[in-house]
């Protein structure tokens, strides 16, 4: 019999300061400064219930971590947050301030990941109402089982991504040899995640990557 792995809320927030620490590698990597990273410190796995409350202000309690408040960090600077629709929304209606993006990287809606679908639509509502100039590219993760997508599944930096079944058509970019080196330098700063689902991450390092263009709010 296999032993029975039990986590703790300790090893849950372990593991959250773990994966920043790579974020920030990761973005490092890719020539972000210190100064312009933000993790805004929701809980994984709670999002789309902070998504979907019907009352802004209702606490959202983690589950995994046993609490209702988070703690972000904006450039360096540690705030604490409740996990509420309210915070959320704040939050992102800073960033959207902050950073006057004109474009934005999201999860594509399809994405299978509940946390990656709650993200994409609230950050999409947000646009339109403050009518934020920006174009939109979305980005696929999950797909159901990993059977589906990525395909062919492992590390294949020469080889093509085929596209995910009965999804809308993607675009289809090819970065240069030096992006494709820096993604996956910042791709290997996730050591947590490397080890998981047999080098799900490294099957993303390809000499093609799809896109799904999005619309573009207008003032």
């Amino acid at each position: 019999m296999k032993p029975t792995l039990l986590f703790r809320p300790h090893d849950f927030r372990k593991l959250g300061r773990r994966r920043r620490l790579e974020a920030s590698c990761a973005l490092k990597n890719l020539g972000v400064p210190a100064e312009h990273r933000i993790f805004l410190g929701y809980p994984s796995g709670a999002m789309a219930a902070i998504y979907q409350t019907p009352r802004w202000d209702t606490l959202v309690t983690c589950r995994a971590l046993g609490q209702r408040y988070g703690v972000a960090e904006w450039g360096g600077k540690r705030q604490t947050h409740p996990f509420s629709r309210r915070a959320l929304v704040g939050d992102i209606d800073r960033l959207l301030d902050l950073a006057k993006p004109d474009l934005i990287v999201l999860p594509v809606a399809f994405d299978s990941n509940v946390d990656h679908q709650a993200v994409s639509r609230l950050f999409i509502e947000r646009m339109q109402f403050h009518q934020v100039p920006a174009r939109q590219m979305g980005y696929l993760v999950h797909l159901g089982s990993r059977k589906v997508f990525p395909r062919p599944f492992g590390y294949q930096p020469e080889g093509e991504l085929l596209d995910p079944p009965r999804t809308p058509p993607a675009v289809r970019y090819y970065p240069s040899r030096a992006g494709l080196a820096a993604k996956e330098k910042a791709i290997r700063c996730h050591r947590s995640q490397l080890g998981l689902r047999d080098g799900f991450l490294l099957s993303f390092i390809r000499r093609v990557e799809l896109w799904w263009p999005g619309g573009k709010t207008t003032r």
